[in-house]
């Protein structure tokens, strides 16, 4: 085999790889979706639908430098859903100070309704709750 047709084929290998595994880190959807819903602080309160193995996004403005951080209160150990992943954003523009994002990605498990509950509070042994975050999510088949 040529030697620069070789490294062509690991080359495009590892391309597929990269782009398939930045699909499912950063868009948080199973393979063969074309979209993952994204939900933010508007949508407080709210409560939507998810098919069984879908994911959907949650994005809430935080900033890691006040020590404040998003604690998650109800939903960790649900049953209807899963928390996949949870990860912080840094700000587009990484002035000193500048808030970003943290964002869970949750997948539909089995058919029922539950409540993820997150708060927004301060370090320390008794921190203030700055702000609360409540979506309920229904799995469907």
């Amino acid at each position: 085999m040529n030697r620069s047709r070789s490294f062509s084929r690991i080359g495009a290998s590892l391309t597929c790889v990269v782009a398939l595994t930045s699909g499912l880190l950063v868009a948080g959807s199973p393979a063969g979706t074309a979209s993952t819903p994204t939900y933010g602080p508007s949508s407080s309160g709210d409560t939507v639908k998810v098919r069984q193995d879908a994911r959907i996004r949650i994005f809430l403005p935080s900033n890691a430098s006040t020590g404040y951080r998003w604690v998650i209160r109800s939903g960790a150990d649900s049953a209807v859903f899963d928390i996949k992943a949870r990860r912080e954003v840094g700000p587009k523009n990484p002035m000193p100070g500048a808030g970003g994002r943290t964002v869970f990605v949750i997948e539909g498990d089995d058919v029922g309704r539950d409540t993820f509950v997150a708060v927004y509070r301060g370090p320390g042994r008794n921190p203030d709750i700055a702000k609360r975050y409540r979506l309920t999510i229904r799995v469907t088949d």
